[in-house]
């Protein structure tokens, strides 16, 4: 009998070590579809990450459910934006995976990181970052580089793998810019508006004229003086459209169409309706410019 429970304990053992130790792959839990898709071209091969929130889940409001938490609780290694996007992880991260490493993308040496707008002014706020980072094709391949180089130290069996692959990323970014650059071309000049302030980054890496946005965040809409102020600008600098987001539903984009018969359309900056995987970003990216292009260009 004490033969047979010392086996089975020890088969326990064997059984419930970790993915690493049995040859696997590192456990990667990745928090948001895009980076998420990062994460798997870079682990092609080698092992498949977690997504933490599903495509279009936004992390303004989100709450974390007792099945993520358990994925969070057996990550080895946890890739996301940092404390300014996903705050509701911070305790969690602390209490639950306080061994695993973070790949926190807002703290990445060679990271482009664009301020938050001001609430009052819908103007650069210093003391704050915009953390929609991903949405900068040179801020995926730089998150693509520090993830393959931490998973080539916890795996080095598989090192030349994720350093391969993270090269092939590069390419395919880069090659994804020319694309996009070659689309947006004819519109880069019209003037639009955002609903929510998430797209600085993107306007920005494809040089296109963005006004600014109705909303700076979710959780603070405008008051009746900002709402004025941007039906003025509408009307003076001649917006051609703007646009909202899946995760978002607004009355004032209504209020907004009716006054000044500007054109609405959809950007999405997490990946709503797009399977995870190394392709989501892609895809998302190009999605996007196309709406851009579209609407910009009717």
């Amino acid at each position: 009998m004490k033969v047979r429970t010392l086996l089975a304990g020890l088969l326990f053992l064997l059984g419930s070590a970790g993915r690493t130790a049995a040859g696997e792959a590192p456990v990667v839990v990745a928090t948001l579809a895009p980076l998420h898709s990062l994460a798997a071209f870079v682990m092609r091969g080698a092992g498949r990450p977690d997504l933490l929130l599903a495509p279009g889940a936004s992390p303004h409001f989100y709450q974390l459910r007792p099945s993520e938490a358990r994925r969070l609780a057996e990550a080895e290694v946890i890739l996301w934006v940092g404390p300014e996007l996903e705050n509701f992880l911070v305790r969690p991260l602390a209490n639950l995976a306080p061994d695993a490493v973070r790949v926190t993308a807002s703290r990445l040496p060679g990271i482009r990181l664009l301020p938050a707008a001001d609430d009052a002014r819908n103007a650069p706020s210093p003391e704050a970052y915009d953390p929609h980072l991903w949405l900068d094709p040179a801020n995926a391949r730089v998150i693509g580089e520090a993830l393959a180089a931490v998973l080539a130290e916890r795996d080095p069996a598989r090192a030349d793998l994720y350093r391969t692959n993270a090269r092939a990323l590069e390419r395919a970014l880069a090659e994804l810019r020319r694309e996009l650059d070659s689309l947006l071309a004819p519109v880069r000049e019209r003037p639009f508006l955002v609903l929510h302030d998430a797209f600085r980054y993107f306007e920005t890496a494809f040089g296109l004229r963005g006004l600014g946005a109705v909303t700076v965040s979710p959780e603070r809409p405008p008051g009746p003086r900002r709402l004025a102020e941007i039906l003025r600008r509408i009307r003076r600098e001649g917006v051609v459209c703007i646009f909202s987001e899946p995760q978002l539903r607004s009355p004032l984009l209504d209020r907004l169409v009716a006054d000044t018969g500007v054109r609405t359309a959809t950007l999405d900056p997490l990946g709503v309706g797009i399977d995870p995987g190394p392709e989501l970003y892609f895809r998302l990216l190009r999605r996007n410019a196309e709406a851009v292009r579209a609407c910009l260009g009717g």
